[in-house]
């Protein structure tokens, strides 16, 4: 067969005339089973940008394809939650008002969440998605509990108890880095940028 090729490349096919380095690309090994996801901007161009997260109720891995289904608030975490306190609670669009989608999985981002509720059933579950809410508060040094402390407070409370707090406008602003480090924080883990007037 071979030596026919040669003989007679006008039979050769299209196919076989490709140049190796034009392979397919290499679908991508993303598990999106069960997961919060936004779209990128193909996505949104394709969809519009009525929500912000999706939830991934079916994905067919061999056609990278995934049937989403929107999310919503509905309302806030409290003091039951402290890990998610303060941040919106997530959940599904009602299927009844028609708002699920079929997208290529390539339009997909995962987006980091947890399930609160741990139901079987995803219309029921709640989810806290941390990149939707402002962050928790971060935990300062000289705490005498384990409470979080919002960076204000150490601050506010610096100045109520006689600590020089400089207010010199002619001095350059300091970092925020320098700030968080005489504030005496523990951890940058869980850092919420500083506004000007904190300083």
């Amino acid at each position: 067969m071979e030596a026919f090729r040669k003989a007679n490349p006008e039979w050769v096919t299209e196919q076989e005339q490709r140049i190796p380095s034009e392979k397919k690309p290499k679908a991508t090994n993303l598990n999106l089973f069960n997961k919060v996801v936004k779209l990128n901007s193909n996505g949104m161009q394709q969809a519009g940008n009525e929500f912000n997260y999706y939830f991934v109720l079916t994905y067919l891995p061999d056609l990278q394809w995934c049937h989403l289904a929107p999310m919503r608030t509905v309302g806030q975490y409290g003091s039951d939650k402290p890990k998610s306190k303060g941040r919106p609670i997530w959940m599904l669009v009602d299927e009844n008002e028609g708002k699920e989608l079929d997208i290529s999985a390539s339009c997909c981002e995962v987006v980091k969440s947890r399930a609160t509720k741990h139901n079987e059933d995803a219309d029921r579950e709640q989810w806290d998605i941390p990149v939707s809410g402002l962050p928790a508060p971060i935990t300062c040094a000289g705490s005498t509990s384990n409470k979080l402390i919002p960076l204000a407070t150490v601050f506010t409370n610096k100045a109520k108890r006689g600590l020089k707090v400089d207010t010199d406008v002619n001095k350059p602003l300091k970092t925020e880095a320098t700030v968080v480090e005489e504030a005496g924080v523990k951890s940058l883990e869980k850092y919420v940028p500083l506004e000007e007037s904190w300083i």
